[in-house]
């Protein structure tokens, strides 16, 4: 397993919201910061881990039912 250290900082501002403020309410901020967020980790945590695709991107896509 491979060792990966990332850091960050980043800034947010209410110059850098302020497009979304006019679509979003406060709550919808949170939850748009938070999935935001999770995807953030996920794709960190694939990239620490040497985790590749599942192939959906070249078109393996999941059966739909029925």
């Amino acid at each position: 397993m491979r060792a990966l250290i990332v850091v960050r900082l980043s800034r947010v501002t209410d110059a850098t919201t302020s497009p979304e403020r006019q679509h979003f309410d406060v709550p919808q901020m949170v939850e748009l910061t938070h999935i935001v967020a999770l995807e953030n980790l996920r794709a960190r945590f694939n990239l620490a881990l040497d985790i590749g695709s599942a192939g959906f991107s070249e078109g393996m896509v999941c059966a739909r039912p029925g």
